[in-house]
């Protein structure tokens, strides 16, 4: 009976052994956790930072092509009232700069497309970088993931190997909770046969 005893503080002991070690390894995987996620906030900020600047860059060229279209479309102001009228040698003067004017403002627009077309690049450019950083968020959101998932494996894993431990256990003392009931019949026997003859 002691032994029996004994053997089932044993259990006990080693159970809450086990229990503790469980909650070690509990603990251990919430502070890796956290760790993770100390490290990964640094370049979360640093991206969600890049995102705005590039935002309000884009913003500003919006802008500025705004402006530019609008100074293209947008009519000539209103002549100014007519002078009085000039002399001859002046207006012949005018009449020889009007074609040239007119040559000129061709040139005007031609100089203004390819700033419209940079623009228009460098609003591209800003969208592509902004997709970027977009997958970037989303692969480190994944990796993430990853991780929580493995950690949970590995969770998993040591529950196995624990509940597996646990059930050796209780086997090693079910045999030697047999030995004992086997080698006490025995013992019982023996004697019980000394003492009839």
């Amino acid at each position: 009976m002691l032994l029996l005893l004994l053997l089932l503080l044993l259990l006990l002991l080693l159970l809450l052994l086990l229990l503790l070690l469980l909650l070690l390894l509990l603990l251990l995987l919430l502070l890796l956790l956290l760790l993770l996620l100390l490290l990964l906030l640094p370049l979360l900020l640093l991206l969600l930072l890049l995102l705005l600047l590039l935002l309000l860059l884009l913003l500003l060229l919006l802008l500025l092509l705004l402006v530019i279209v609008l100074l293209v479309l947008l009519p000539p102001p209103p002549p100014p009232p007519p002078p009085p009228p000039p002399p001859p040698c002046l207006l012949l003067l005018l009449l020889l700069l009007l074609p040239l004017l007119l040559l000129l403002l061709p040139l005007l627009l031609l100089l203004l497309l390819p700033l419209l077309l940079l623009l228009l690049l460098l609003l591209l450019l800003l969208l592509l970088l902004l997709l970027l950083l977009l997958l970037l968020l989303l692969l480190l959101l994944l990796l993430l993931l990853l991780l929580l998932l493995l950690l949970l494996l590995l969770l998993l894993l040591l529950l196995l190997l624990l509940l597996l431990l646990q059930l050796l256990l209780l086997l090693l003392l079910l045999l030697l909770l047999l030995l004992l009931l086997l080698h006490h019949h025995h013992y019982h026997h023996h004697h019980h046969h000394h003492h009839s003859q």
